[in-house]
């Protein structure tokens, strides 16, 4: 699946644009003084887009003109980013002309950009495609003198509808814009749906342009920069945006509709269809692999580890092929392809064992756009494998050559996705994994030894869904002596070192989990005088995430992740010791978590037990509060966190 393209049209329409005679590119211009810049778009701005203006004309299906120009004031060197210019190229993406100028603080023009000047490179070994027809044209000023302007216009055609621009004229948090705005005209025929969203009231006006056709405009100004919030993002956008969707289409040589989410996936499907034929060896070789297995989830699992054994990912995003797939016998033959191929590789082997499956089109990562029900559009850059079950399907990423089958991971998990089926396209949940699937399980034993500096620790984790994808992926695939690195630096010891460590992967119904056991030897945790023994165990790790924000809290409490975790110490005390007292039991509760702690004593023994659960959810703004306030009590707690013991008299 292409991202770059996307990504690419996605980045020139954050600063988008046509012009105005004021800002028409010229020697000096005054308009362009930062001193013109009015006081409050300052505040928080490290740049100002003085204006942006931008085109978009649908001549048919597979032309579409992008024009665009903006002038960006660069106030300091936090802000020279926005002052680069980079667009990405290809065949269905044509640059026509590219034009620049240098402005200082007072407007004069310091120098024009050079065609001759203009950096022009293939994507390869910066994009991750093996085979790609991307490129980039790019150019800096590298100017270094603050405040200082830079003026671009950028004319490109796009011969396809298949995706179109959004416009977004606040770049980011730390832009400010003075005005901003964008026009839309296509012809009858081919009507184009938009989307707005946190504009303010009347931006947008409704008119014909020089040739009748329609015309719909935005235009906004004054906003300001602003501070963020940290976990606060529960939509796709949080500026101003206006985001374009086609009805017909035209992708090279196809054709269909995007006016549906069911007309969307059936294009998908066609699109596909048809070269899931796999080689005769490869139809015996399934029914080998599977003998005489009934059931289907353990048939899946046979064929993917198979898959995963003699497969790699290798991405291809060469015209048609960033959404057409490599047929499953080439795949086969060549070891190799991107998520759609080694989806389709998967799709048709488990075909050959009476399996029915459905690729699924998804938008992947951390930052993942959220698909609108309501508004059907091109908004992926992923695929993955749907088998469906009457009761759970079963999910699998085929990229990946470590995950069971069932199991998605972070990448894909709990969102929605477009299922594409010869009936057309279908919205589906993948998974969410609960605090039932992702937890961490602690068991730490500690035997005092009131006559040293160092203590002997034994850990034992076990790390289960979501909790285990970072420490599965590190020790599976880094060095050996970058393993050992990680584990001197990853526990909150004052000190320490790691005299043994071994681990074993294990899990049960498609959810991963790994078992670590570690030996270490630590200092710093313990200190002695004639009667007393004072044992610190504030080294246990806060399970919040630090976040500080000092302003008004005005946007909600947003936590993507359900999770435990359950710590147990068990500390062995010195022959003849007893205790004197042990840091007070806490028991805290709060709409998106709880936690407690407690402390049992036995004979020769005390036991500290931790519990913490987080559930994911949005939470109103002012419980932003509460969450800061106990991950900053968890840490005050630290400096009460003492066993104290009186020694053994002799």
């Amino acid at each position: 699946m292409i991202t770059l393209r996307l990504k690419a049209l996605f980045f020139s329409a954050l600063i988008v644009i046509t012009g105005s005679a004021a800002f028409a590119k010229q020697d000096d211009n005054p308009a362009l003084a930062a001193s013109a810049i009015p006081a409050a778009l300052k505040t928080n701005a490290h740049a100002v887009i003085r204006y942006a203006n931008t085109e978009v004309s649908v001549e048919s299906l597979n032309r579409v003109k992008y024009k665009r120009s903006y002038a960006v004031t660069i106030l300091d060197e936090q802000g020279k980013a926005a002052a680069n210019l980079m667009e990405q190229y290809s065949q269905m993406i044509r640059i026509q002309n590219i034009e620049g100028a240098l402005y200082d603080a007072s407007g004069k023009m310091l120098r024009s950009l050079k065609e001759k000047d203009i950096f022009d490179r293939s994507t390869y070994q910066m994009s991750g495609a093996f085979h790609s027809d991307e490129r980039i044209k790019a150019y800096s000023f590298n100017h270094t003198v603050y405040p200082y302007t830079v003026y671009f216009e950028i004319d490109e055609t796009l011969s396809t509808t298949f995706f179109m621009p959004r416009w977004s004229p606040q770049p980011g948090n730390d832009y400010a814009v003075e005005q901003a705005q964008f026009s839309l005209s296509y012809a009858p025929e081919f009507k184009v749906r938009y989307k707005e969203l946190l504009l303010p009231p009347g931006a947008r006006k409704d008119g014909k342009d020089a040739q009748g056709r329609p015309l719909v405009s935005w235009q906004v100004r004054n906003i300001a920069a602003y501070k963020t919030q940290p976990l606060s993002s529960s939509d796709n956008y949080d500026r101003p945006t206006v985001l374009l969707a086609p009805g017909d289409f035209q992708l090279m040589d196809y054709k269909g509709n995007m006016n549906s989410w069911n007309s969307l996936g059936l294009f998908s499907y066609q699109l596909n269809d048809g070269r899931s034929q796999l080689p005769e060896d490869k139809k015996a070789l399934v029914q080998s692999i599977i003998g005489t297995e009934k059931d289907t989830y353990k048939k899946v699992q046979l064929l993917y580890a198979y898959m995963q054994q003699n497969t790699r990912y290798v991405l291809n995003a060469y015209g048609i092929s960033g959404w057409q797939t490599f047929d499953a016998a080439h795949v086969a033959h060549n070891g190799y392809g991107d998520c759609k191929g080694l989806t389709n590789y998967l799709k048709a082997l488990l075909a050959e064992a009476g399996i029915k499956s459905y690729a699924a089109l998804v938008s992947a990562g951390d930052d993942y756009y959220r698909l609108d029900e309501q508004f059907p559009a091109n908004n992926f850059n992923h695929v993955i494998l749907c088998v469906p079950q009457a009761k759970d399907s079963i999910w699998v990423e085929c990229t990946s050559q470590e995950l069971p089958a069932g199991y998605l991971g972070s990448f894909t998990q709990n969102r929605k996705v477009l299922l594409a089926t010869e009936t057309g396209g279908y919205l589906c949940n993948t998974p969410f994994y609960g605090k039932d699937k992702n937890y961490l399980v602690r068991k730490i034993s500690v035997r005092i030894d009131p006559a040293s500096e160092q203590q002997q620790v034994t850990m034992q984790h076990t790390y289960s869904g979501l909790l285990g994808d970072d420490i599965a992926s590190i020790v599976k695939n880094k060095p050996k002596d970058q393993v050992r690195e990680w584990q001197n630096t990853r526990f909150s010891f004052p000190s320490y070192g790691i005299n043994d460590y071994s681990y074993v992967f294990t899990g049960n119904n498609g959810i991963p989990a790994l078992e670590e056991n570690v030996t270490a030897t630590v200092s710093g945790v313990i200190t002695s005088t004639q009667k007393r023994t004072f044992l610190n165990i504030g080294w246990l790790q806060n399970p919040l995430t630090e976040v500080l924000q000092n302003e008004p809290r005005t946007l909600p409490l947003v936590l993507r992740k359900s999770f435990r975790i359950t710590d147990s110490l068990l500390v062995t005390l010195p022959e003849g010791s007893q205790i004197e007292s042990l840091p007070e039991g806490k028991s805290i509760d709060y709409p998106f978590a709880s936690y407690r702690l407690r402390f049992e004593k036995r004979a020769g023994e005390v036991i500290a037990i931790r519990n913490y659960e987080q559930s994911a959810g949005v939470y109103k703004p002012e419980v932003f509060a509460d969450y800061q306030n106990l991950y900053q009590e968890l840490n005050r707690q630290k400096e009460d966190m003492n066993i104290v013991l009186l020694n053994k008299t002799p």
